[in-house]
C-alpha cells in the first residue's frame, strides 16, 4: 500500500492503527477488512 500511494509504510502502518482503534477497518498482513466505510468516506472529504 505504501508503494501505491507513493508513501512510506511507516505512514501507511500508522495511519491504519489508527483507523482500526477508530472501528473503521480490522486487518493483518495480509488482508484488510472495511467495517465502517461511511466513516472512511467521512476521512476522505470532511466537509461532505
Amino acid at each position: 500500500m505504501a508503494e501505491m500511494t507513493g508513501t512510506t509504510l511507516h505512514t501507511v502502518s500508522r495511519l491504519l492503527s489508527s483507523w482500526e482503534g477508530q472501528g473503521l477497518v480490522e486487518g493483518g498482513r495480509q488482508k484488510l477488512t472495511v467495517v465502517d466505510a461511511a466513516g472512511l468516506a467521512r476521512i476522505a472529504d470532511p466537509e461532505d
